[in-house]
């Protein structure tokens, strides 16, 4: 297990993509095969209002409460697609619609029922406020299901050239955004579809279209997040703190924060602000998705690492992304003026953290820690 040097109550700056918010620290507890998922690549979570949380994996779709997982796999679970699961979406009756690798299914009243015989990918599924549920597949267009009747659009001319559909999303006015496989955006409204023309034709795939706030759009790319305000298009990377990987989910959460996944995880303050900090996630390398439950704990969805759990704390994890030499720490001590701490990590290192940006190394072959008459700084030899 690899070790780092924790923090009560001091300031971090993490040396990542763009900095870190210094005022806010997590816990985490990550949830992986050992924790009964069935899978370490989950890249949808959702919340039901009966307070269970759903994770969609690629080998079965899992149900959390609080305690443990429950899997269902088309081998125990008569009715669903298919164990791969792409997208989710609670309708207002309470339904859990399941899109996944090899069709649709409805979970409702403890069962699975397979909606139409969808014969390719069911790519995301998604509700609109009238009640209607759009279903967009890898092959076979868009599909509308209202009243217990599928309706196909995949002959509409709009919509005709365009069979794969990547992504849905719905906005606050009841738009339907429709995102096709290599890229490319159309809407319903009013009764009928229109390409979106503004979309950039370098962007790639779009994984999603968020609306936050009202009359403001985020479009998660390929090749980085854009912001559509007052009809002016907004590129954020390396600048406003963001990395330069895609873009693959979007979400605000109770408090009006704006989170980024883009292999890592990022915050804004508000939908408003110019720039992203960074926000560590302990026990994960790669990030897919983040959403957060009714009780305000955040939930993020990994590639490899299966689903990370992550509360407010009052530690900071400190480690070589703060320049220690090496992750394995195994004591810390505090300098005269008791505003530095150090770590001692192997490998003959000397390593103290402060208030500044990050830690300093030098070498060394001492094994103790210990404030000196000399300096105020207090360091940590190792060997």
């Amino acid at each position: 297990m690899a070790c780092a040097l924790a923090v009560f109550g001091g300031h971090a700056a993490w040396a990542a993509a763009g900095p870190v918010a210094e005022d806010l620290s997590y816990a985490t507890t990550v949830y992986s095969l050992e924790a009964g998922l069935p899978s370490d690549v989950a890249q949808n979570i959702l919340q039901t209002r009966d307070g269970y949380l759903w994770v969609g994996t690629e080998s079965g779709l899992s149900r959390f409460d609080g305690v443990r997982f429950v899997t269902f796999r088309v081998a125990n679970s008569p009715g669903l697609a298919d164990n791969r699961v792409r997208s989710l979406w609670e309708d207002k009756t309470g339904g859990l619609w399941v899109a996944t690798q090899g069709g649709l299914s409805l979970y409702r009243g403890g069962k699975f029922e397979r909606i139409g015989r969808f014969d390719k990918p069911v790519a995301s599924v998604v509700g609109d406020p009238a009640g209607t549920i759009w279903i967009g597949t890898a092959g076979l267009g868009l599909w509308e299901y209202r009243d217990g009747k599928l309706l196909s659009h995949a002959d509409d001319p709009v919509l005709r050239s365009h069979q794969d559909i990547w992504r849905l999303q719905v906005d606050a006015t009841g738009r339907l955004w429709i995102c096709f496989t290599g890229g490319g955006i159309a809407c319903y409204e009013g009764g009928s579809f229109k390409p979106y023309d503004q979309a950039g034709a370098d962007w790639g795939e779009i994984n999603r279209v968020f609306e936050a706030p009202r009359g403001t759009f985020w479009f998660a790319t390929a090749k980085g997040l854009m912001r559509l305000r007052d009809g002016q298009f907004r590129a954020f990377g390396r600048e406003q703190g963001l990395g330069t990987e895609p873009v693959t989910h979007l979400y605000t959460d109770q408090q009006g924060r704006l989170w980024i996944s883009a292999h890592h995880l990022y915050m804004a303050e508000t939908p408003d602000a110019e720039s992203f900090v960074q926000i560590p996630v302990a026990g994960v390398e790669y990030c897919r998705a983040i959403m957060q439950d009714h009780e305000g704990t955040y939930w993020i969805g990994t590639s490899g690492s299966g689903v990370a759990r992550m509360r407010p704390s009052a530690f900071r994890m400190v480690s070589m992304a703060n320049g220690l030499p090496f992750e394995g720490t195994r004591s810390v001590t505090r300098d005269r003026a008791g505003k530095r701490m150090s770590g001692r990590c192997v490998r003959w290192r000397m390593t103290a953290y402060g208030s500044g940006p990050a830690a300093r190394s030098w070498s060394g072959a001492t094994a103790c820690c210990s404030d000196t008459p000399r300096s105020s700084m207090c360091g940590q030899f190792t060997r």
